[in-house]
Order: structure tokens, then sequence, then C-alpha cells
């Protein structure tokens, strides 16, 4: 399982009609994250929208497509979403660190883990509607969401993508710090003293042997390993080591690229805040 980000709130993504969402919705009953994953909280977040943040915009865009779609001679269904509840954005941002998930799924996580059940329930509401549109609906929805998208995103501009950029070069960074490294090393003895013999966790989720096409859950090896893997991170500290000097890069990089943040930062709080007057207007 290698290194994933969840999708960033990128202002294109989040309100181009999420004809394909960006989790799976899996029969598997999704495990809440533990008090450490939800620990697992960066200095970049605050430049991204929040999971319940995006809610809003969600809900906001629906408001337009219904009193366009009218217009069109078209219905719209508002799907209302919850707000106020907690990120599991970061939970696999160093693959596996909590032993329930590990025990149960190997490296083979479902895609929703990263996911609260509010944002499932309000995916998979959008997705079954967007199936359910006839053809002239679907290009009358097509029409009135490239409006919202004008209307949401007025004022509200900023490249996201260098901060992927950021976000990979910090991780990738943190990797090669000397008390990660070392950190890294220690884990690596620890899988052999286990009898598993790879040189990073990432080596680990991304052996080959769990990837074979025919394969679709994890076999007793891949458990096996999966449960190794997170007891010997929790063994010699590797997570908070390496959550330690990522956060400090990310602070680092904030202060070296102020204008560039803060520019970014503006264009999110405008972007939502042209969401909330929206949703203000209609009530």
């Amino acid at each position: 399982m290698s290194r994933r980000f969840l999708p960033l709130a990128s202002i294109v993504f989040l309100i181009s009609g999420c004809s394909e969402t960006p989790t799976r919705i899996d029969r598997a009953e999704i495990p809440a994250p533990t008090t450490e994953a939800l620990r697992l909280v960066f200095p970049f977040d605050s430049y991204v929208l929040s999971d319940s943040e995006t809610h809003v915009t969600y809900e906001a865009g629906d408001v337009l497509m219904r009193t366009c779609m009218r217009q069109q001679g078209h219905d719209w269904k508002i799907v209302r979403t919850p707000k106020g509840f907690t990120d599991w954005r970061n939970r696999l941002h160093y693959g596996l660190i909590e032993p329930g998930v590990a025990a149960r799924f190997g490296y083979h996580v479902p895609s929703d883990l990263q996911a609260p059940p509010e944002v499932r329930e309000v995916l998979a509401k959008i997705k079954t509607r967007q199936s359910a549109l006839t053809k002239d609906e679907a290009q009358a929805a097509q029409k009135c969401r490239k409006a919202a998208d004008g209307q949401l995103t007025r004022n509200a501009k900023a490249p996201f993508a260098r901060f992927n950029d950021f976000k990979s070069k910090t991780y990738d960074e943190a990797q090669r710090e000397p008390v990660v490294r070392r950190a890294m090393a220690a884990w690596s003895a620890c899988m052999r003293d286990k009898n598993f013999s790879y040189p990073t966790p990432i080596a680990a989720g991304e052996d080959s042997a769990w990837w074979a096409k025919d394969i679709r859950e994890a076999s007793g090896k891949e458990i096996a390993t999966a449960k190794a893997d997170v007891a010997c991170k929790k063994k010699t500290g590797l997570v908070a080591r390496w959550f330690d000097t990522e956060r400090s890069l990310e602070q680092e990089t904030i202060r070296s690229n102020q204008e560039y943040f803060t520019k970014l930062k503006a264009a999110n709080d405008r972007y939502l805040e042209n969401a909330r007057r929206v949703l203000r207007s209609s009530e």
C-alpha cells in the first residue's frame, strides 16, 4: 500500500458535479479511527477545506443547480449535508498504524477508510442521483454545474497544484532526515526479528505478493506482515518521529512561502464564504 494523500479540496474538484466520487462505497464496515490516527493533524491541513467545509460547498452547489435546472424545465433534488464532523484524512498517511485495521484488512484497506460516515453517506446520495439522470437532464446539469462553478469560485482562484508539490516534497524530505532514517532502520530490524525483511513500511505495503491481479483480499501472510508492521512502528516510535519531522518541515515551508500560503487560504476562505452566502440566501 503506497502512500496516499486524500484528494485535496481543490476548487475545481469540489464542484465538478461529483459524477465520480473520491471514495468507493464498500460493504465492509469501516471502523472508526484510533486516537493516534486522529492526532495526525498537519500545518498544511489549515490550507485545504475540511470534509465538513466541503459539504457546505456541495450543498451550495445544489442550491444553485436547483434554480438553474428549474429554469431548464427539470427538477433537482438537493442533497442536504451534515457539518461539523471530524476529518479522517490523514489516517493512512504513514500506511497502517492501527492494529485493528491491520488485523482485519492487511494492506487491502477499503478505499473509504479515510472517509467518515457522513462523507460516505453524502457521496452515495450524490452518486445515486447522478446515475438516475436522463440524457437530457445530464446535459442540462452539465450546463448548470458550469454556471454554479463560476458563481462559487468568484474571486477564489489559487494555484492549488503547487500545494500538492509542497505536500509531496515535505513527505519525501522527512524520510531523509537522520531521526527518521534511524527510526526506519529500527523498524526494519524489528521486522527481521519477526521474520519479515523490508527496508521501509512503504516497501512492505507495496510488496508485489499482495497485489497480483487475481488477489482481492489479504492472505494470511499479508495479515501477519501488516500486524508486524504496525507493532514495529509502535515499538520503535517511527510514526511519532516521522510526524514530528514532517510537521516541522511543513511549518518551515509555510514560513518560507508565506505569500503563497496566505493567498491559498484567502482563496479557500472566499470560496467557502461564497458557498455560505448561497445557503443563507436560500433559507
